[in-house]
């Protein structure tokens, strides 16, 4: 009784916490439902919904789909079948929805920090995750995959810290592996995550038969869906097929201009036109082709924007603004958001040799593709648990590491006077 009585002072307060200030974010700077609101994503889910399949991404009739994985927009769909198709009452459901696994982040974080550092630090990382909505930079705002991402990668990382690399039996195993295809299936960006842990284990040493397992089972959900596509296209399709478009549009709709008009087909006539003439994968190669032709004629303006895009996924220069406060406090906005940048590099002297072989190659390729295409905010937000966490990890024993230097020069101070003392009574 009293350990359940320890456990909920020392947790509800923090999950109150972190769920309040997710809604009270929403309700601050949520733009609404607006026609049209949630993009591709509500477009599908309203497809299913309806019993029409996965299909149809831009709201109009035009058959399967692969531009967007498909984790979230069947979740979604639930909401839709309960509340009505494209219902505000379904989006505010999947705002909640947004709110809790947001919230659940907190589980995963606590066992990643404490793996990479210490309690001490998964405490504080924790109370940073709850709080971080405040400054208005959450997850929880985006009616898109965002959250689930988050929380399936950092409970990912934190399973693979767990996991013992000493012969495993298939029941330990397969549910990691099962769940490394999962996190693949939601995002595809997430292989880059999932390939890195599977390197790490080998690097431990895990027995080959198990790393052969990882890969075979973890092969499984990811190859389920790319048959599917294969069904729907007679193509293969590696579980999305918007890389193309996401390429050009990163060319024709660039970021750091507002002047650019949008060429996503939802938002323009035009290619919406081309879309349905094209078909999906046709107007995907179309684009595709078009962005490698400017890129060939135009590769240092390319390398330029690639560039800026490292600068804004680290630092928020333009990507930033959307916080609350919009068009205030900008300098204080950057400033943390860049700070985990600082915490990165300063757990260099502080993590384990063996956890900077799993971190630090993580970070360094899961970005790539947005630099190679187009940066948003919410792009970071699935590491932002992980860089917390290193951050505070970092910070703490740089604290430290001060106040134990400091305590020994007031030590040899003291020992110091001590002397003089003696030397002082010895000359009386």
């Amino acid at each position: 009784m009293r350990l359940q009585q320890a456990v909920l002072s020392k947790y509800v307060p923090l999950t109150l916490t972190a769920i309040c200030t997710r809604l009270f974010a929403i309700i601050v700077k949520f733009p609404g439902f607006p026609p049209g609101w949630g993009g591709e994503t509500v477009a599908v889910a309203n497809s299913i919904a309806l019993g029409h399949g996965f299909a149809s991404p831009y709201g109009v009739e035009t058959g399967p789909t692969a531009l967007i994985p498909p984790v979230y927009p069947y979740l979604l769909s639930i909401f839709f079948r309960l509340f009505g198709p494209g219902s505000e009452m379904a989006g505010v459901a999947a705002l909640g929805l947004n709110v809790l696994l947001s919230a659940l982040v907190l589980i995963p974080l606590y066992v990643l920090a404490q793996r990479l550092f210490n309690t001490q630090t998964a405490r504080v990382s924790v109370w940073v995750w709850a709080l971080l909505p405040l400054t208005g930079y959450t997850d929880a705002l985006y009616i898109w995959n965002t959250s689930l991402v988050a929380l399936t990668l950092t409970a990912f990382l934190a399973l693979t810290l767990s996991v013992e690399t000493a012969d495993l039996n298939a029941r330990q195993t397969i549910p990691y592996a099962l769940f490394a295809g999962f996190a693949i299936l939601l995002e595809p960006a997430s292989a880059v995550v999932v390939g890195v842990a599977w390197l790490w284990l080998a690097y431990r040493k895990m027995p080959i038969r198990n790393l052969a397992q990882i890969l075979a089972v973890a092969s499984i959900f990811p190859c389920a869906w790319t048959a599917r596509n294969f069904a729907a296209f007679h193509e293969p399709v590696f579980i999305r097929s918007g890389l193309g478009l996401e390429v050009s549009r990163g060319i024709r709709d660039y970021e750091f201009t507002s002047d650019s008009p949008s060429s996503l087909p939802n938002r323009n006539p035009d290619e919406l036109e081309k879309y349905e003439q094209m078909g999906e994968l046709g107007y995907m190669q179309y684009r595709f082709d078009e962005a490698l032709q400017w890129i060939r004629e135009n590769p240092r303006v390319y390398g330029e924007r690639i560039v800026r895009r490292v600068v804004a996924y680290w630092t928020g220069y333009r990507v930033s603004q959307i916080y609350l406060f919009y068009g205030r406090f900008e300098e204080l906005k950057r400033l943390l958001f860049a700070l985990p940048v600082l915490g990165v590099a300063l757990s260099v002297f502080f993590l384990k040799k063996r956890d900077l072989f799993l971190v630090y190659p993580m970070l360094l390729l899961y970005p790539i593709v947005f630099y190679l295409t187009h940066v948003e905010l919410r792009y970071r937000l699935p590491l932002e648990p992980l860089l917390i966490g290193m951050t505070i990890g970092s910070l703490l024993a740089l604290c430290q590491l001060f106040l134990a230097r400091l305590s020994r020069i007031s030590g040899f101070a003291r020992i110091i006077n001590a002397a003089q003392y003696r030397s002082t009574l010895e000359r009386q």
